[in-house]
């Protein structure tokens, strides 16, 4: 049995699944840039870990591999590591105001969870469409 379509029924049909398609592609866009996002931050970590093995107490590198864990949502590691550069440099202002933002993200990411349990970070990007 074939059926027919008007030209108008065609074009709305058309229109329906190139609406689909730029979603679609727009969320694979969006998807593609948390992969490069967390792999970046993945590599900044390693590359902190590398330095660190050479000068274990050297501030910057703590705090880029906190701000790295953080953005991983790893933010127990990220308080242990700012921990140790401020008892290497004290009167740092940075690292005692990424302390402060990294006590908040921890607190967040445990009431998200109510407050015990295991804690599972889902890392989302901003903008992405849904």
């Amino acid at each position: 049995m074939q059926h027919t379509c008007s030209a108008r029924d065609v074009a709305v049909c058309l229109t329906g699944a190139l609406r689909v398609l730029q979603s679609s592609i727009t969320t694979i866009r969006y998807v593609h840039v948390c992969q490069n996002n967390t792999s970046r931050y993945l590599k900044a970590r390693s590359d902190c870990d590398s330095a660190l093995r050479l000068d274990p107490s050297h501030s910057k590198s703590l705090l880029r591999r906190a701000t790295a864990n953080n953005s991983l949502g790893r933010h127990r590691a990220a308080l242990r590591d700012l921990t140790v550069a401020l008892a290497a440099a004290p009167t740092n202002k940075r690292l005692k105001s990424e302390l402060q933002k990294t006590k908040e993200l921890h607190r967040t990411s445990i009431r998200k969870v109510g407050g015990g349990g295991v804690c599972l970070v889902v890392r989302t990007c901003v903008g992405a469409p849904g």
